[in-house]
Parts: structure tokens; sequence; C-alpha cells
């Protein structure tokens, strides 16, 4: 299971032939491939939107707009998604307008998620400059997750271990994995975005697969408090949880490649390619 978040399109059958495109089909297509970097730029892709909009969504959209900015843009764009609990009733109503038009419009959904702020650098960089910083970070970030984890390692024959220890250990190693985990987001932000075609989808297929290793690290903290205190079922749900750990520290090392695979961007992969920090993870 890849940790990366796919913003996803879903069409909606029709008996009939596809309705023609029109200049609010085709913006509500550039605002679901829209990841902003700041809540100016949310901002300005939903203002994009409204203004190809016909006059009653554009109404509804002004609603979402003025909430983004006056309030978490997070939380304002899932209450329009209708994925944020406790729910706004003016929110979820505005949404829903526009998702319905939408989708009976253009039958494709709008996806509001799509518009939350990434937090990454809108500052232009060369590929390479970016490659190099990225697979950098990338690299020490996974030694350092070894490192922290070695603890976690089978004792050598002959050497006892009590449950606590094990427990204190996995402990140690989740809060380091979560720091860690920030400071590489941290890098990732401030590294810029390398000037490519298709620069800012590779930056935010990064950036969102390290924020939901960084949630399963988070998850993964209670978990390992409620651990049965029975050897047997110590081991076996213990197991269990450090190969998720495990997992999802690959599956993070990976993600540049993973996004060369998914994203065509020529640029980038021989930038990527050409760098020997890139060498060593994926």
């Amino acid at each position: 299971m890849a940790l990366v978040l796919i913003l996803t399109v879903s069409f909606v059958g029709r008996a009939s032939a596809a309705p023609r495109p029109t200049a609010f089909c085709v913006a509500v297509l550039a605002f679901n491939a829209n990841r902003p970097p700041s809540e100016s730029e949310a901002v300005a892709a939903l203002q994009r939107l409204a203004g190809a909009a016909p006059t009653t969504v554009r109404t509804r959209l002004r609603v979402i707009v003025r909430a983004v900015e006056r309030g978490d843009p997070s939380v304002v764009l899932a209450q329009a998604n209708g994925s944020q609990t406790p729910p706004s009733a003016a929110l979820a109503a505005a949404g829903n307008a526009v998702a319905s038009h939408a989708n009976h419009t253009c039958g494709v959904s709008v996806n509001f998620l799509a518009a939350v702020p990434t937090g990454i650098s809108a500052r232009p960089v060369d590929p390479a400059v970016w490659a190099r910083t990225v697979c950098g970070s990338l690299s020490s970030w996974g030694q350092s997750l070894k490192d922290a984890g070695s603890s976690l390692l089978t004792p050598l024959s002959g050497v006892t271990t009590t449950l606590p220890e094990v427990r204190s250990a996995l402990s140690q190693f989740l809060g380091a994995a979560i720091l860690r985990t920030q400071q590489l987001l941290d890098q990732l932000d401030e590294a810029g975005t390398p000037k490519a075609a298709h620069g800012n989808a590779f930056v935010a297929f990064i950036h969102d697969g390290v924020t939901q290793a960084q949630q399963v690290f988070l998850e993964a903290e209670p978990a390992a408090q409620s651990l049965p205190n029975d050897p047997q079922g110590f081991q076996i749900e213990g197991q269990a949880l450090v190969q998720k750990l495990d997992d999802a520290g690959r599956q993070v090392a990976a993600l540049a490649r993973t996004a060369e695979a998914q994203i065509k961007a020529p640029t980038l992969r021989r930038a990527l390619s050409s760098e020997p920090a890139c060498a060593g993870i994926g």
C-alpha cells in the first residue's frame, strides 16, 4: 500500500455521450490537479474556479473563499468537502452545491482538499540543486531512523530483554521517528520547487508521502503503549506494528523513484538520475 495522497477525479457514468468541455469543466480539472503552496495561492485557486463558474455556483464558491480567508484553510476545505467533524452546515451546503453542479455538468467531482496549502516553498530552484537537496535529506532521514531503530533488532543470543525494556525502546524510536520526519518535511518544504514541467506536482507527491508516513508514526505511539503484557501477544502484535513502521519507512525512501514512475517529468528524471546522492535511495 503506497503511502501517497492520490487526488482522484471520479467519473459519473452516463447513458448519453460525455458532455462537451466548458470553461467551468476545464477549471474543475485544473483545480483538482492544483496543489497550492500557501494560503494566498489556495484562495487564488478557488477564485479562478469561481471566475469560470456560472453565477449560482460562483456565489457558493465565494462563501468558501471568505471562510478560507478568515479561518484555517485545511479545516474550511475539509468542511466544504464534507469530510470534517464537526461539520459546518453552511460550508457543507456550499461545497455540495458546487460538487453537484460539476457532477451534473462535467461528469467530474470537485476535490476541495486539493486546495489545502502544502507549505512547500514556491521559490523556483534549479532541478539539479533541488535533486541534490531532496535526495540528501531523504538519505539522511533514512540513516537516522536506521540508527534509532537499532535497539529494536533481535538481541544477541544469551541477552535477556524484558517487555518493559522493549516497550521503552519502541517508544523512544517512535519519538525519534516523529521528530526526524517533521524535520524532513521542513527540509523538503524549504527546498523550493524545481523549475521544470510538473515540478509542483512532483514536490507535492513527495510531501504528501512523507506526511502520511508521519501519520503512521503518530498513530503508532498509542498503539505501542497498548500492546499486550503477555509475551506471546506482545510479540505477535509488536512485530506487526514494527513491520508497519518499516513499510512506512521504505515507502518514504522510495518516494522520489515512485514519483518518477507516476509523473512524467523528463527534466526531473534526468536531475535525479545524474545526482550521486539519489543513487542510494529508493
